[in-house]
C-alpha cells in the first residue's frame, strides 16, 4: 500500500486487504513509537502536529538553516511526546484486545514448516524449519524479515509436485540504504499449510501482502490474485 505523505495514520495501514495487521503484529513498544509518530510525522508522512501547527514549523524546519531549524525538531518531539504520552492508556488496551485477537494467527503463522536450501542435508533431505526456528537460530525479530513470491525452487519440485510457488524471506539490512539480504529460507505454497499461510497473510508477516499489492500494481498476475483471494478474502 503506498503511503499517503498527507495522512498522518498512513504508517500503520500497511495493505488494504489487511488494514489491521501491523495492530495485530507489532509488540506493545512498537505501537507506542507507532503512535508518537502519527503525532509527529516523519520523512513519509505528516503528523497529527503538523494539522494542529498549520504546517508553519514543518515549513520552516526545511528551509531554516540547522541551528534555527533545531528548536522547531524539539518542539515537535517534546508536543508529540507529551501527546503520546496522553493516549497511553488508550494504546494498552488496543494492545491488549489486539493480542487476545492475533495470539493463535501468531502461533499458526510461526508454526509453518519451511526449508533451508542452502543448509546441510539430513539424510540426503533439506532440513525442515519453522518459522519460528528459522528466526531464532538466525536471532532475527519477525519485524526484520521481508517476504516474497517467487517461483518454487527446483530442488523442492521433486517433493512438491503439486505446488508452483514459494515465499522466499529476506533479511533486512543492518544500514539504511542498503537492500534487503536474501536467505536460504523458503516455505513452499502447499495446500496442506492453508490454515498458517492464512494467518501469514492476514498479520502482514514480512509484509507479504503489501508486497503482492504493490507487484499487482504494476502488473497483476495469476499467482498473485490466487494468493490474495485464498488468504486475505
Amino acid at each position: 500500500m503506498a503511503v499517503d505523505f498527507f495522512n498522518p495514520f498512513s504508517g500503520i495501514q500497511e495493505a488494504k486487504r489487511t488494514p489491521h495487521a501491523r495492530t495485530l503484529r507489532t509488540s506493545l513498544s512498537q505501537k507506542i513509537k507507532d503512535t508518537y509518530f502519527i503525532f509527529a510525522g516523519n520523512e513519509n508522512h505528516v503528523g497529527i502536529y503538523d494539522y494542529a501547527s498549520l504546517f508553519i514549523p514543518r515549513l520552516l524546519e526545511n528551509v531554516l538553516p540547522w541551528r534555527w531549524a533545531f528548536a522547531f525538531y524539539i518542539l515537535r518531539a517534546i508536543i508529540s511526546g507529551a501527546a503520546t504520552t496522553l493516549v497511553l492508556p488508550i494504546v494498552l488496551i488496543v494492545h491488549a484486545v489486539s493480542e487476545s485477537i492475533a495470539w493463535n494467527y501468531k502461533r499458526q503463522a510461526m508454526e509453518l514448516k519451511g526449508y533451508d536450501i542452502g543448509g546441510d542435508l539430513e539424510n540426503g533431505k533439506l532440513q525442515g524449519l519453522s518459522c519460528a526456528e528459522f528466526l531464532e537460530k538466525n536471532n532475527l525479530d519477525i519485524e526484520d524479515i521481508q517476504v516474497t513470491v517467487e517461483e518454487l525452487n527446483p530442488y523442492l519440485q521433486k517433493t512438491f509436485i503439486h505446488t508452483s510457488h514459494q515465499l522466499r524471506f529476506w533479511r533486512h539490512p543492518q544500514q539504511e540504504k542498503k537492500k534487503e539480504e536474501i536467505t536460504d529460507f523458503v516455505i513452499p505454497l502447499r495446500r496442506g499449510t492453508d490454515t498458517g499461510l492464512y494467518s501469514f497473510f492476514q498479520l502482514n508477516v514480512g509484509r507479504v501482502v503489501s508486497t503482492i499489492e504493490h507487484c499487482n500494481h504494476v502488473q497483476e498476475t495469476d499467482i498473485n490474485n490466487e494468493l490474495l483471494k485464498r488468504y486475505t478474502g
